[in-house]
């Protein structure tokens, strides 16, 4: 398993990972997050739509946040993370990890997108010769 990519197209060098090390709930309490992963494969096994309500709960909930991020449902520790990532000389970073997808534009001219769910919708990144797309497959 390749734990990230960099990847040079066009003119920008791009990050791509999966993004579950810049996750709060990951990071402080990774045995917990294990057994809830576990109980969630369970519940979706059970009826796949409860991955519906989960996401919708995850937007609910970073409507209360102090701090906002760019990409709805998502925690800002994301967001800050790729700022990071981009200071090491990266022009644009891609994560998956939350499932709620999204482009935002961060300082300095740099990128930040989330792939998205194909649970809830098609949603990929297009990455063509340095032009990265946050695009719905129709």
């Amino acid at each position: 398993v390749c734990p990230f990519l960099n990847l040079n197209s066009g003119k920008k060098r791009i990050r791509i990972e999966h993004g579950h090390l810049y996750d709060p709930f990951f990071v402080n309490s990774p045995t917990l997050y294990e057994l809830a992963t576990r109980f969630g494969g369970i519940l979706l096994a059970i009826h796949p739509k409860i991955y519906r309500i989960w996401i919708a709960f995850e937007k609910l909930k970073a409507k209360f946040r102090v701090r906002k991020s760019g990409i709805d449902g998502e925690p800002p520790e994301f967001e800050d993370a790729a700022v990071e990532i981009c200071r090491r000389g990266f022009d644009a970073v891609i994560f998956g990890h939350t499932h709620h997808g999204g482009h935002v534009n961060l300082p300095d001219n740099k990128e930040y997108l989330n792939s998205g769910s194909w649970l809830l919708s098609c949603d990929y990144i297009e990455i063509i010769n340095g032009h990265i797309k946050h695009r719905k497959w129709n």
